[in-house]
């Protein structure tokens, strides 16, 4: 059955179960935001039963009405969001007043306090006022993006180019200069560390598999607001990580749309390559150069009324398409060089071809909103997305044919009803998807055929090989996977407003309930045509292969998991409490499934796995924020909080254990050669031989991955995150605040594969298949490492020749050694007036990490030396849009982070070491660093208005206008044709012309 058709069945049972067991909802909480204040008289004495009405644009009803109580306090809350809105007191004996163009934004809460004049209720006062800048309710950190301010910046079309543009949030690699990460994801860096995000499009978490970015590859152009969350979050947000909020456009009571268009001609872009770039080992002419047809996008939308005030309806389409080459890419080897009469590596071979990569993301949505009575709302929303990526994995050290072609259809869907009931008690809930199916294959004849590999990558007598002293992967890619990722959904959350204070307050309470369903595939459908394994040479002489299981094509891993959780925001006159606490469960496993024969039946024969369950987690955390209005003004508030957060094991983690999951076997392999076919894209003319693959059942491997070689860690323990945050928030002027603030992040209970072999990263909590521990690594095999013409002994471990087990445990780092990261951030935001609104941020961290967690404690002594991350890291942001006379329009986005952060490491390779080639750390993390990466993208628009209603704009926009080219990952691997040779640069400066026709 394929996932659409699921996703209907799933949705129609569980919206039916939704109707019965929540007769009301009301507008969703986590896309709403609020009004509350205080009305006094002239003597700052209350006025309690005053009526306070408001209006809406974004209101499917009239009109909306409260009462002051005794304390002359009123509240609005779950107000749809984004809006515009205007508000009336009115009390008997005073004047009626009037406040217009209230601007409420996702998550915020407005603090609106009136004074009447005494009066005539026929008179009206109009008072005009900036609306509040400062959130005095909620102790979350926020950013806020408007409509005007995604559509303004310059900036990359993709969702995930909205996250730097929030306080505390980066992306690893290199910054997007002009949708140069067109259909790209990248981990996403709160406070400077990989956190789990929540990753909500309408209220569906959109990533899945503990992926650290989102799941759906989708553009920004159907948002009208996105609010991002980066630290003090209550029990309704389960992870430490950012969360986003991202709501759609949405239909009217009349029409409006738009159709814009954009383009780059490789003529518009600059050269940044350095002359440090351009000499060895670099090499390099040309960064990132757009090819053929450069760059494009075109986009239109509607929106309106099908009945007014009662059925709307928004929709969408867009596509985006580039054609760029990367850094020491490669589509055809060189003649010379080391490494055969092949030559793959641009650093070091001359006479090799570049080649480019096309991307291309094409995307389509809609929502509708039926407003069945003043009190209940249906909304239906979903946006579906198509990813096409040339050359997926390609890297200087992963050439064009023995990369991936992808094609990656992802969608995220939601139904949700909602309703009031009476004025005290709000119920909301919704049912819905979010995931992708994503398939690879090896290079077709098409995309590599240009440069003579006729029959593609993929063939018998093409196998895949790699140099293990350069990492330099030739032949087809290994592991051609067919993986469906799908994640369904339901929330039911109720919120109570009591109607008499207790504890000294009003409160705010509200219960939730969410439950996942999670399965995700990693599937190999066949075996692959030019045998299922990969050939390891060392130094051009066979070293090693390793058989693969395929083919899978039936496997499966699920995680079901629920949590539940109360939440009470408690208003004590200026100090407001928000308390919660949130309990999960998520349950590990994979159900019954079947493998049939492959290449390698006697080593991985056919047969039938039952159900396994792998492990479950359950926590219990509590949430405390305060935040405290010193002076009752609203204006200076300063918030604290305190969470232990939690975090799933995601779905894929069942596939560790799942022996119909990718399974290998290595053995020693010294040959003989058999031959390749001409046209095959390898490095070596060397295949292994029909006879010698016919011995492989009769040895001994010499190591071991999968679901088989696997001891099931039953105490393993969930990973959890302590977070501290102290923030300090001043409206200093009308419409400008500044904030400072400080952040601290413990991660306890990593779990991490013993070895990190090549470029460290940021600390992952799964990586691999955990730690080797069947061998004791207690025999020293002394080798040389030459660097920079001095050469030192360097003792590397291995274990007796025949002892021990090849089993592997994921086990977790001591809990006496987390990871710590404290941050330290300033930020000012300046909403708009006087023709102009920006902000800028500025934060750093000081990182205390282990690079391996189990380092000294467990798993071979190898990766003991200099396990530790010290560094301190920085971010700096600013952004801004401004309104010149006659519908001109200036702004600029500014990025600019410390440069990255490396260490030297070595391989080392005998047939002394029976695990194989080992990498070792040989200095400090930090003791090389990058440049400064830093971007500087401007726009230029000019507005033709018509008939008032129409609008036709020009922008021209240029991405990197300092043309800078930073280098953001280095290899520091020793060797003369690794070491310091850059694999990502920022791409160069580039112009872009585009226009838009708005109605």
């Amino acid at each position: 059955m394929s996932g659409k058709k699921l996703a209907g069945r799933v949705y129609s049972i569980s919206l039916a179960i939704v109707l019965v067991t929540s007769a009301t909802f009301a507008c969703a909480q986590e896309q709403s935001a609020g009004i509350i204040g205080v009305v006094t008289d002239a003597n700052g004495s209350v006025i309690p039963g005053a009526t306070i009405s408001i209006t809406s644009s974004a209101l499917q009803v009239t009109e909306l009405t409260t009462t002051s109580d005794a304390q002359g306090n009123y509240k609005f809350v779950q107000l749809p969001a984004p809006g515009s809105y205007n508000m009336t007191f009115n009390a008997k004996g005073f004047s009626k007043q009037v406040r217009s163009a209230i601007n409420l934004g996702v998550g915020f809460t407005a603090k609106i306090d009136a004074v009447l004049s005494i009066g005539s209720v026929t008179q009206v006062v109009e008072v005009e006022a900036a609306g509040p800048v400062v959130d005095t309710v909620s102790s979350a950190a926020t950013a806020t993006l408007q409509l005007e301010e995604i559509k303004d910046t310059p900036k990359g079309l993709g969702m995930q180019e909205l996250l730097p543009m929030a306080a505390g949030v980066s992306l690893q690699g290199a910054p997007d200069v002009g949708d140069s990460n067109l259909a790209n994801r990248q981990p996403i860096v709160t406070y400077g560390v990989v956190l789990t995000p929540y990753l909500l499009l309408e209220g569906i978490n959109s990533s899945t598999a503990k992926d650290s970015d989102s799941s759906v590859y989708l553009d920004s152009l159907a948002m009208a607001e996105v609010e991002f969350k980066t630290s003090g979050n209550n029990a309704d947000v389960p992870f430490a990580g950012v969360e986003q909020i991202a709501v759609m456009k949405s239909g009217g009571n009349s029409f409006h749309g738009d159709v814009q268009g954009d383009y780059e001609n490789p003529t518009f872009q600059g050269n940044n390559i350095t002359a440090a770039l351009a000499a060895p080992p670099n090499n390099l002419i040309f960064g990132n150069p757009l090819e053929g047809s450069g760059y494009y996008d075109y986009a239109a939308d509607i929106g309106g009324k099908i009945i007014k005030d009662k059925l709307w309806f928004y929709g969408g389409y867009s596509k985006q398409a580039v054609n760029q080459g990367s850094p020491s890419f490669v589509g055809a080897p060189g003649a010379s060089g080391s490494g055969g009469s092949n030559c793959w590596l641009a650093s070091s071979c001359t006479g090799t071809k570049a080649a480019s990569i096309v991307s291309s993301l094409q995307e389509y949505n809609y929502k509708v909103s039926y407003q069945m009575i003043p009190s209940t709302k249906l909304i239906f929303t979903e946006l579906w997305g198509q990813k096409f990526l040339s050359a997926n994995s390609a890297s200087p050290l992963v050439p064009l044919a023995s990369s991936q072609y992808e094609i990656q259809p992802g969608y995220s869907w939601h139904g949700e009803f909602q309703t009031v009931i009476g004025a005290r008690f709000v119920l909301d809930g919704m049912f819905g998807y979010g995931g992708y199916h994503v398939n690879y294959t090896s290079e077709p004849a098409s995309e590599i055929g240009q440069f003579g590999f006729t029959k593609g990558s993929d063939f018998a007598g093409s196998p895949s090989e790699e140099e293990l002293s350069t990492k330099n992967f030739t032949g087809p890619y290994p592991q051609a996977q067919n993986k469906p990722q799908n994640r369904y959904e339901m929330k039911i959350t109720a919120s109570y407003l009591p109607t008499r204070r207790f504890l000294g307050g009003s409160h705010d309470i509200s219960f939730g309930t969410l439950i996942d369903w999670e399965a995700a595939g990693t599937t190999v459908l066949k075996d692959k045509p030019s045998g299922d394994y990969l050939l390891e040479f060392q130094n051009g002489a066979p070293n090693k292969i390793v058989v693969y299981n395929y083919p899978f094509p039936t496997s499966i891993n699920d995680l079901h998991s629920q949590a539940f959780y109360g939440t009470d925001t408690i208003s004590l006159k200026r100090l407001v409490l928000n308390l919660g606490v949130r309990f999960d469960r998520f349950d590990s496993f994979y159900p019954q499934q079947s493998k049939p024969a492959g290449q390698f039946s006697v080593l991985f024969p056919a047969q039938t796995f039952q159900q396994r369950e792998i492990v479950t987690w359950t926590d219990v955390v509590p949430r405390v924020g305060a935040a405290w209005d010193i002076t009752g003004s609203g204006k200076t508030v300063v918030k604290g909080s305190f969470g232990l957060f939690g975090d799933t094991m995601g779905d894929t983690f069942a596939a560790t254990f799942n022996p119909n999951a990718a399974q290998t076997e290595t053995f020693n392999w010294s040959g003989p050669c058999g031959p390749t076919d001409p046209v095959a894209p390898v490095e070596y003319a060397c295949d292994a031989t029909p006879a010698f693959l016919a011995t492989l059942p009769t040895l001994t491997p010499t190591a071991q991955t999968g679901g088989t070689s696997q001891i099931l860690n039953t105490g393993l323990k969930q990973d959890r995150t302590h977070e501290y945050t102290v923030k300090v928030e001043r409206q200093l002027v009308p419409n400008v605040a500044i904030n400072a603030g400080y952040v601290r992040h413990s991660v306890f209970n990593m779990y991490d594969s013993a070895t990190n072999a090549g470029v460290q990263n940021p600390t992952a909590t799964y990586v691999g298949n955990g730690i080797d521990v069947g061998h004791t690594y207690n025999v020293p095999v002394v080798f040389s490492d030459t660097f920079n013409g001095v050469t030192t002994p360097v003792t590397v471990y291995t274990y007796v020749k025949g002892s021990g087990t090849l089993t592997n445990e994921v086990v977790n780092n001591p809990s006496d050694r987390p990871d710590v990261y404290n941050s330290f951030e300033v930020a000012v935001t300046k909403r708009y007036s006087k023709r102009w609104d920006g902000f800028a941020s500025y934060w750093m961290t000081k990182d205390h990490r282990w690079l391996q967690g189990t380092s000294g404690i467990s798993g071979s002594p190898n990766d003991d030396s200099f396990p530790i991350d010290d560094t301190w890291n920085w971010e700096l942001r600013g952004d801004g849009v401004y309104h010149l006379p006659w519908d001109f329009q200036l702004s600029a986005f500014y990025r600019a982070q410390s440069g990255s952060a490396g260490q030297r490491v070595s391989v080392f390779n005998s047939s002394a070491l029976q695990q194989g080639a080992t990498t070792v750390r040989m200095g400090p993390f930090g003791q090389y660093r990058g440049p400064m990466i830093s971007t500087m993208n401007v726009r230029a628009a000019k507005e033709f208005k018509f008939k008032d209603r129409f609008h036709v704009e020009a922008n021209f926009q240029i991405y990197n206008i300092l043309n800078t080219s930073a280098s953001v990952k280095t290899n520091y691997q020793t060797g003369a044709s690794t070491f310091g040779v850059v694999s990502t640069i920022i791409s160069p400066r580039v112009a872009r012309i585009g226009g838009t026709f708005t109605f």
